[in-house]
């Protein structure tokens, strides 16, 4: 069975899992007697490397956003959809996790929330 998966990679991971979720399911029908992707090995793959000046770029950004997600690994939906409610003290309380935020980022999370207080609030009223 091996040899028809691809010698490695994401491509190979996400074969496996999928066989793995399909045999999973018709074990627990029995219609099949064993599972033969328990002995199989998907392996590990690294995503794509990044320059190392984007990194040092993303964690000396001035940008709370760009904080969360080289600092934490939030992911952009996250981020999108983060509300002042989920921030408590130095945590941030999200659906399943409780994130305990780094300095840097608290220093710039108040930061922009300090802006964010003192700018004027601007209305546009359409007649």
């Amino acid at each position: 069975m091996d040899a028809a998966f691809p010698p490695a990679g994401a491509h190979r991971s996400q074969m496996c899992q999928a066989l793995r979720s399909v045999f999973r399911v018709l074990h627990a029908r029995r219609l099949l007697f064993t599972d033969p992707t328990t002995q199989l090995r998907p392996g590990s793959y690294n995503p794509l490397p990044l320059p190392v000046q984007h990194i040092r770029d993303a964690l000396t950004s001035p940008d709370p956003a760009t904080a969360l997600l080289a600092f934490h690994g939030l992911s952009a939906h996250e981020v999108e959809h983060l509300k002042l409610t989920h921030l408590d003290g130095p945590r941030l309380r999200l659906e399943g996790r409780t994130v305990v935020l780094a300095g840097p980022v608290r220093d710039r999370l108040a930061a922009y929330l300090g802006h964010r207080t003192h700018r004027p609030l601007r209305r546009s009223y359409r007649a």
